[in-house]
């Protein structure tokens, strides 16, 4: 910046001669035109009339080159100042979006403990399994907004998953049991891991209430764990996109609950 600033006083102080020059100038060609009837004048001073073409000269060939280079810097120095300001809003932005993802990040931190804690809340005094699987999903559906849901569990003598607690269930069809790898809920408990759907299947769910029918818009299946068996199933189906941690986060209480399931059924799992 103090470059331009010189060059910009540098090539105004050569603008002015410049003007200085033009205006002895025309002084001396209006001094020349009122003394053209004596030759001997123009003669005798032809000299002192030319001087002003010289410094006039003179001052174009500094003044011009100057201006113009002087520009070309400004035009320069203005396009760094605007990549600069670029750069700056740039940094900012991403700045702004860090400090918001570790906002988001906290928060969600916040919330994975609190659900964690609200889940397991009052479950060691459940005396039945049945009570168990009914307070689990009570607090499941409470946790996620869950509009519907259903645990069912695999006995160790038995090789299907039956159904054992529903929340808010309605199908006009008895719910099916199934074996490892049958349909979707087969394949979660095969994989021992969990499953955010975002399109349910039509007529995989439906929710009835005073209003009628409708399909809920996400659905849950996760596995409940116990060693490296699947014991047991959970469905949540909810009309709210779930959180994104929500398939860690139902892949850590797979366990704990699997442990809790075998203190109502035994551990003989093959």
């Amino acid at each position: 910046m103090k470059v331009i600033h010189i060059y910009r006083l540098a090539a105004a102080i050569l603008f002015v001669l410049f003007l200085t020059n033009l205006y002895l100038f025309f002084s001396y060609i209006s001094e020349t035109i009122n003394t053209l009837h004596s030759p001997k004048y123009i003669k005798t001073h032809f000299l002192q009339v030319m001087e002003p073409y010289f410094y006039l000269g003179i001052s174009l060939l500094l003044a011009i080159p100057m201006l113009i280079f002087t520009f070309l810097l400004t035009t320069k120095q203005k396009k760094a100042d605007k990549l600069k300001e670029l750069q700056e809003a740039e940094r900012l932005q991403e700045e702004k979006q860090r400090l918001e993802e570790e906002e988001r990040q906290q928060v969600e931190q916040r919330n994975y403990e609190k659900h964690r804690d609200n889940i397991f809340a009052g479950l060691e005094r459940c005396e039945t399994l049945t009570e168990y699987c009914d307070l689990l999903l009570s607090h499941l559906t409470a946790e996620f907004e869950g509009v519907q849901g259903m645990i069912f569990i695999r006995k160790p003598e038995e090789e299907e998953f039956k159904i054992i607690s529903t929340y808010a269930f309605y199908s006009e069809t008895e719910i099916q049991s199934f074996k490892v790898g049958e349909g979707i809920s087969g394949q979660v408990a095969k994989n021992r891991e969990a499953l955010i759907i975002g399109n349910i299947p039509e007529n995989y769910l439906t929710i009835l209430s005073g209003l009628g029918k409708s399909l809920p818009s996400y659905l849950a299946i996760f596995p409940v764990v116990y060693g490296n068996t699947a014991v047991g199933i959970g469905e949540i189906a909810t009309f709210k996109k779930f959180p994104l941690y929500s398939k860690q986060f139902f892949n850590e209480i797979s366990m704990p609950i699997g442990i809790d399931i075998t203190r109502f059924v035994g551990e003989n799992y093959e």
